[in-house]
């Protein structure tokens, strides 16, 4: 009871702390799918402040203080009066509870850690969770994944998996001593296997190395899965089952939890995703929805309820050499799956949708000059100008044209 007490107040800190950031997370989800370069993403941050979508009028201070889209008379712009999207206010109140939530879960007392290794652990998460959240947003909008909302998160996972060789949720390697058949095996020709048994020595005699081989492990497991599993539905079905953006978000979720978690996320995101697959199906008919999101979803649930997903998935990930085996043999499986829905489908008439391939066409560009604005005074009354300026634009014979002045 006393430990609720005293989490209360930090609650509220932490609260409003996230409400903050949460502002500045609309910045990044507004921003990066401006550029599709990295650089270009990052240098649109620092570009003036934020301006109405309209009319181009700079908001006033206090429409860029958070939570505003929830009050009808400051979410309006002065200019064009349009309406500032309540969005940005579920975005800010979302990420304030995130954190509040995270926490909750992580700031307890705990063996071997001090209430300042708690602490940050808790920022170290707070980066990915924030991430987390740019990436889900950008996904549900258009589909996307910029590189700007998984890379530098990426970056912090792994530099801190080395310099905080504490925050990681379990460590890289560790294999059941008393597999018999991994016994019988280690002996004579094969002896070289039995440094995989029981837990490496290394681990305990450079910390630091471990963290990061605990962050790089997780990389290139969860991107790989991804990876792998985009590469099949592309041979198989003829066409992208999977966006390399969610190959990014896993590689960034990875070297945040290690790959033991990263391959969870993998496995516990199709059945969040089922949630919302198959309403989508029967009543709107879209086939195609966000993976990211879900990746998202299930990276946060496994960081929250750790310590009750890894009981129960302990003795799979300490078959050690044997994985590799395992896992091997799933994408097999899921191949074989795959092959025997497209057989499926063609049985019952159901053709392959052939990949729409974004080109300019000649209706592309009729309509492009159709829209176009030639004359500066379409839709005023004629004013006197410089004629040096249509001059330097090839209008001037055009604009006496049309003033009456004839050629």
């Amino acid at each position: 009871m006393d430990h609720l007490i005293d989490l209360a107040p930090r609650l509220v800190l932490v609260f409003t702390a996230g409400v903050l950031i949460g502002r500045f997370l609309n910045l990044c989800i507004v921003r990066f799918p401006r550029d599709d370069s990295f650089v270009g993403q990052l240098k649109l941050l620092f570009r003036r402040p934020r301006a109405c979508d309209g009319c181009g009028l700079p908001r006033s201070w206090w429409q860029c203080l958070p939570l505003t889209g929830l009050f009808s008379k400051t979410a309006r712009c002065g200019g064009c009066r349009r309406r500032i999207p309540r969005r940005f206010a579920v975005v800010e109140l979302l990420t304030g509870g995130l954190l509040a939530v995270l926490y909750a879960f992580e700031v307890q007392p705990e063996v071997g850690l001090s209430d300042a290794q708690l602490h940050v652990r808790f920022l170290y998460h707070a980066v990915m969770f924030c991430a987390l959240i740019v990436a889900t947003f950008i996904d549900f909008d258009l589909k996307i994944i910029p590189d700007g909302s998984t890379l530098p998160a990426m970056a912090v996972g792994v530099l801190g998996g080395w310099l905080l060789p504490y925050v990681f949720l379990t460590e890289v390697w560790y294999q059941q001593p008393h597999l018999s058949f991994f016994e019988q095996l280690a002996q004579g020709e094969w002896s070289w296997l039995a440094v995989f048994q029981g837990r490496p020595e290394w681990i305990e005699r450079w910390p630091h190395l471990h963290g990061l081989a605990v962050s790089l492990a997780g990389l290139v497991v969860g991107g790989g899965i991804v990876w792998s599993v985009r590469i099949m539905g592309e041979r198989v079905l003829g066409r992208e089952a999977i966006g390399f953006g969610d190959v990014i978000l896993l590689a960034m979720i990875g070297s945040f939890v290690g790959w033991q978690a990263a391959a969870i996320v993998f496995f516990l995101a199709p059945l969040f995703a089922l949630m919302t697959v198959v309403p989508s199906w029967i009543f709107l008919r879209n086939r195609e929805i966000p993976f990211g999101p879900y990746l998202s979803l299930a990276a946060v649930v496994v960081v929250l309820f750790w310590q009750e997903i890894w009981a129960e998935t302990d003795q799979i990930f300490s078959l050690g050499v044997f994985l590799p085996v395992v896992g091997l043999v799933m994408l097999c499986a899921l191949a074989s799956l795959l092959g025997m829905w497209l057989g499926i489908k063609r049985l019952f008439g159901f053709e392959a949708e052939e990949e729409f391939i974004e080109e300019w066409t000649s209706g592309d560009q009729l309509s492009f000059l159709a829209n176009e604005v030639i004359d500066p005074d379409q839709g005023q009354w004629s004013r006197a100008s410089w004629l040096g300026g249509d001059t330097g634009r090839g209008r001037s014979h055009y604009r006496r044209w049309r003033g009456g002045g004839g050629w």
